[in-house]
């Protein structure tokens, strides 16, 4: 009986355990497959991302570095027994350095901007992979268009080589024109397989960039969408030069520079050594004293420290200069993207894809009334699905044209007043 009961004890076991295997193995398979939009995709990789990880442990290590610099010395203790015929003669000496320059409150200046400045960087490595990760989720989304379009394009040539075969059966057209509608029809499905295997290949880069296995189930949820926005150049640089992080590191690093400068300056002051002294003699005579003990900075006053100092102040002002101007730049060129894939798509939306798809209509319903050759309608169909690529290219550069302008200027279009 007793081993019965352990039996269906070990059992229960066992079951419990594959049932949490199996749930969380299911929850596990829920996650990958759900769909994620752009939001997700951004968070997802920027609380996966390895450098980004990395950065945040230089955080700890500023966060540390400003802990010490707000530190005082640790006094020392020192003790002196000698023996001699009389007996033991012994000193305690306990001593504690005092430093009147300021050094301390100067040291946590520049502790302080260096975490700033290291928080700058997390966040300008962020910006730079919101952007990474937004352009290859707007690849993945065009790719998963051109593979509808490559199934209508399959539909259309099938449909075509479908009635080149009634036509050519009745005797209204010649062999060779249902050869080549059977031959644009083949043509649409490896065109379709090419697609397919780069809408595979794209989403394993953005699954990369997400901190993610190459081969891990994506599925996206999203669309390219035109919504013009009027813009104006200079406020968009102003915004930059203020929130671009990049700028806001080296502001940050001038400051620390700043602070670096003065304490190496308050370091020419000697810091002051005060020392409380017992002594007690063989005799047993007891004496009490104290001693201070001042540098004298008669050849060294921190000349070097200064000037390097100063010299990397002057640096980091060079570069932050720089950056400015590389900064409106780049505010310039992703506003002038922005502007041409605008006039491009308002070009298609109003011209181009109204007349290439009528004119695809009429010569296909013309076709099937045996009105025209199998090849107008080829050659309506090849500029149907050129203009419809080009136009899912056109909507592709301009979400990406907004996307490097967000870049560009460290925030949103609608944060921009």
């Amino acid at each position: 009986m007793m081993r019965n009961k352990r039996r269906i004890f070990f059992f229960a076991v066992v079951t419990l355990l594959l049932c949490q295997f199996s749930w969380a193995q299911m929850g596990e398979e829920e996650g990958l497959s759900k769909e994620i939009t752009i939001e997700d995709a951004v968070r997802i990789a920027l609380e996966n991302n390895l450098e980004l990880k990395a950065l945040r442990e230089r955080l700890d290590m500023a966060e540390g570095g400003l802990t010490s610099a707000g530190l005082f010395p640790n006094p020392e203790f020192e003790t002196e027994i000698l023996s001699t015929d009389a007996g033991n003669r012994i000193e305690l000496r306990l001593s504690q350095e005092f430093q009147i320059g300021g050094q301390r409150g100067k040291r946590k200046n520049v502790g302080r901007m260096n975490l700033e400045k290291v928080r700058s960087k997390i966040a300008d490595g962020g910006r730079l992979l919101t952007g990474e990760v937004r352009e290859g989720f707007y690849e993945v989304v065009l790719l998963q268009e051109k593979v509808k379009l490559a199934d209508q394009v399959v539909g259309l040539n099938g449909e075509l080589a479908k009635i080149a075969g009634t036509q050519f059966r009745a005797g209204l057209i010649p062999e060779f024109e249902v050869n080549l509608a059977r031959v644009k029809l083949q043509g649409a499905l490896l065109e379709k397989m090419r697609v397919a295997n780069e809408l595979s290949i794209s989403k394993m880069r953005l699954n990369n960039l997400l901190g993610r296995p190459a081969e891990t189930a994506l599925k996206i949820e999203g669309e390219l969408i035109y919504n013009p926005i009027e813009l104006d150049l200079n406020l968009l640089k102003d915004f930059a030069l203020e929130h671009r992080s990049d700028l806001r590191r080296l502001q940050f690093e001038e400051r620390m520079m700043d602070q670096a400068v003065s304490l190496a300056k308050s370091e020419r002051i000697p810091d002051i050594g005060l020392s409380a002294i017992y002594e007690q003699e063989p005799e047993g005579d007891r004496s009490f004293g104290a001693e201070v003990t001042i540098p004298l900075p008669l050849f060294n006053r921190n000349q070097g420290e200064i000037r390097t100092s100063l010299a990397e102040k002057r640096s980091v002002g060079f570069e932050r200069e720089n950056q400015e101007r590389v900064v409106e730049r780049e505010v310039t060129t992703a506003y002038m993207e922005y502007n041409l894939s605008k006039e491009v798509l308002d070009s298609y939306e109003k011209k181009i894809l109204g007349l290439v798809e009528e004119s695809l209509q009429l010569i296909r319903w013309a076709y099937r009334r045996g009105e025209t050759g199998i090849l107008e309608a080829v050659v309506a169909q090849e500029e149907f699905v050129e203009a419809r690529g080009a136009y899912l290219d056109a909507l592709f550069r301009h979400n990406v044209a907004i996307a490097r302008l967000e870049e560009a200027i460290g925030g949103r279009l609608t944060e921009v007043k």
